[in-house]
């Protein structure tokens, strides 16, 4: 049976989902960036009231670069929130090739140390998805989110589906647009073990309790 991914932009939205349902929470804040890192207090006040794992985003600004001193703020923050009760994190940096940016991923990799890391969208950004999944791998990122380089999950699933026969040694998850209208759709043709939705609704940032019951039901 496939596993649902939620990504919450807040500690209220992060309990919903875990309470809908959720097998895994992805805990950021500012939906209208794309979500940003959140404060390793918040991820601190709601780690008793979750069970599911908790993967925590490392990202301050709104692309995908890293500069030296944002590098140094992420290597904070990853401490903190491990301390925090962090159970993995998501993160993935280019550089101005559009390949990914060696070291700021391998000193959070490293930094990690033994946590899974999942590398986010990002990698559907990269001009060489194949190359970029092999340096993945050969760096220790867990799993890739992605929707596989195309606007959407449901349009990029063939892709994915033959990125994961190809590369079993890590996890694609399927994200991007993944709502519960079309979800059916995506799972016919999915053959992956794990989905990723922000399961709003209406463009309200908070996550939709409902939304994430439908899709998890869709899993079952």
């Amino acid at each position: 049976m496939a596993s649902l991914e939620i990504a919450c932009f807040d500690n209220p939205s992060a309990i919903i989902a875990a309470e809908a349902g959720a097998d895994r929470i992805e805990l950021c804040r500012d939906y209208a960036s794309g979500g940003l890192s959140p404060d390793p207090f918040a991820l601190a006040r709601i780690r008793p009231r979750i069970k599911q794992p908790i993967y925590v985003m490392l990202r301050e600004t709104v692309d995908f670069s890293i500069s030296f001193s944002g590098l140094s703020l992420l290597k904070h923050q990853l401490l903190a929130l491990k301390t925090a009760g962090a159970d993995g994190f998501v993160f993935g940096f280019l550089n101005v090739q559009l390949s990914l940016e060696e070291s700021s991923n391998r000193t959070l990799l490293e930094l990690a140390a033994g946590l899974p890391c999942t590398l986010h969208r990002a990698f559907d950004r990269c001009v060489d998805q194949e190359k970029s999944i092999e340096t993945a791998i050969q760096w220790g990122f867990s799993s890739i989110l992605s929707a596989g380089a195309a606007s959407t999950a449901l349009l990029g699933i063939k892709q994915l589906n033959n990125w994961q026969a190809a590369y079993p040694e890590i996890q694609f998850i399927a994200g991007g647009g993944v709502r519960s209208p079309h979800f059916p759709e995506l799972l016919t043709q999915g053959q992956l073990n794990w989905y990723h939705s922000a399961a709003l609704v209406a463009g309200d940032p908070m996550v939709d309790a409902e939304e994430v019951r439908k899709l998890k039901n869709m899993l079952l």
